[in-house]
């Protein structure tokens, strides 16, 4: 059972939660235990003020992700990604979050290996952090109107790429606060470690046992007057410190409810890193032979969905795109390549009508329109909402079915004339999971009148990068990518 112990920092101006944080670093490392600690900016930067030099040292022998700038409460960022249009937020996104995540490079001399925020239901957010360098996805949960999340869609297989990003499915472990340590946890504990690995043992995936560190050292009946560092935006979790003996036995319980599950049977503590790497096939860099592309645009006439080609999975946004530069290369230089690159595509990052009726278009209009839509694909990363094909407006679900369809017929070795039947529009079968079926994207603590209504159709539409992580294990090599 693979195991991730992940840590958030969200309160930068407490002295005595940088203690904690240090403690706990140190106490996993002196038994050979990997944690993985998300960092605000802020809490990086309370670190480098006051020469925490412990601390970043303690931190640094283990993984070090990020966890926004201000913790998306400043601007909040949920609100930006609803009411921006796509590039605009995204551009905003980079512009509020690569300060935080350029100063814990700089503390810890690498970039933050994976990303964590309840704003990640928001695609822009996810495409913004693969941008910024950080490939993984600590957690993606879509917040409903009482908070419920539904992970996202897992393909059975424990992780996805969405958004280019790679996304783990975790089981989680509840975050043990105060109250839940102090009424028989380890009794607790054990059972709910039980459940989890049975669920596992059916479903590739890790456990995930979240951990605050405020609420160990806080006492939430007590607002904070003042800090000894005053670093901290976070209002709602600034307080005056409990009694220290009730701290030690806070941290004392925690250190016993890490070595449970580290003395649970073939329990491994694991970074983000570690399981892509070591348990997934990368998911980019691909490149496929022509015969590879023969099925795949067979299996895309019956479906939009993701396709698998040994240990290669493409989504429908990058089927597309494969199969645009193969018909433009071949129209261009009048014969097929040998190799495609399979480049990471979005799906359409704008809103457009729905599903159209299907229609015919000549294969003559659909060849001359891919030169311009090969070019923007490579500027612009994404697959586009609506297709112009000698006036008629199609949907993407159509147009790569249609595509699909004449790549076939030339392959076959028929001629670029006569029509192509393009079916009516369509979007990719995993649109139907529970997390891209969401229509509202809010909490109590977010601002009055937020609704998430915008993100969550986003979301739906990214349903077209979606696809299944491929495991190492079992996987079968192909001979032709």
């Amino acid at each position: 059972m693979k195991v991730i112990q992940s840590f958030a920092t969200e309160s930068a101006g407490c002295s005595r939660i940088h203690d904690l944080i240090g403690e706990f670093a140190e106490y996993l490392s002196a038994r050979g235990l990997k944690g993985n600690f998300h960092l605000t900016g802020d809490f990086a930067r309370a670190l480098r003020r006051h020469a925490r030099t412990d601390v970043i040292k303690a931190l640094a022998r283990h993984e070090i992700g990020y966890h926004c700038n201000h913790h998306g409460g400043r601007p909040f960022m949920a609100g930006y990604c609803e009411q921006k249009p796509w590039r605009d937020a995204v551009a905003t996104w980079l512009a509020e979050e690569l300060p935080g995540i350029r100063t814990i490079g700089e503390l810890f001399e690498r970039i933050p290996a994976y990303y964590t925020s309840e704003y990640q239901k928001a695609p822009q957010v996810v495409y913004g952090s693969w941008l910024a360098g950080i490939p993984v996805t600590g957690v993606l949960l879509g917040q409903g109107p009482a908070g419920q999340g539904e992970p996202l869609p897992d393909g059975g297989q424990g992780a996805a790429w969405y958004c280019n990003s790679f996304v783990p499915t975790s089981r989680f472990l509840f975050a043990l606060d105060p109250q839940g340590i102090r009424n028989n946890f380890e009794e607790t504990t054990r059972k709910y470690l039980a459940v989890v690995a049975a669920e596992l043992d059916k479903t590739h995936g890790v456990l995930r046992s979240f951990t605050h560190e405020y609420p160990l050292v806080m006492d939430a009946g007590k607002p904070m007057k003042g800090s000894s560092y005053e670093d901290t935006y976070y209002e709602d979790i600034a307080f005056e410190c409990l009694p220290e003996p009730a701290i030690r036995e806070n941290i004392e319980k925690m250190k016993a409810y890490f070595s449970i599950i580290a003395a649970y049977p073939d329990a491994e503590f694991v970074s983000y890193t570690d399981y892509l790497e070591k348990d997934y096939y990368p998911g980019h860099g691909h490149w496929l032979k022509i015969d590879a592309l023969d099925a795949v645009a067979k299996k895309m006439t019956a479906a939009v969905d993701f396709v698998l080609v040994g240990k290669i999975s493409l989504s429908p946004a990058e089927v597309m795109g494969l199969l645009v530069r193969a018909l433009r290369n071949y129209r261009e230089a009048k014969k097929w390549p040998e190799r495609i690159a399979a480049r990471g595509m979005l799906g359409p990052v704008e809103e457009y009508p729905p599903a159209r009726p299907a229609c015919r278009v000549g294969a003559a209009i659909m060849l001359e329109s891919l030169a311009g839509m090969d070019r923007d694909m490579d500027d612009e990363g994404c697959i586009p909402g609506e297709i112009n094909a000698g006036g008629k407006i199609l949907g993407p679900g159509q147009w790569l079915q249609g595509l699909a369809q004449l790549f076939a017929r030339l392959r076959a070795g028929g001629k670029p004339d006569g029509e192509i039947d393009c079916p009516a529009d369509t979007m990719p079968a995993i649109v139907q999971d529970p997390f891209f079926k969401q229509k509202v994207f809010t909490r109590p603590v977010y601002p009055k009148g937020f609704t998430g209504e915008k993100i969550c159709r986003l979301s739906r539409l990214q349903t077209w990068s979606w696809k299944p992580a491929v495991l190492r294990t079992g996987a079968k090599e192909t001979k032709t990518c």
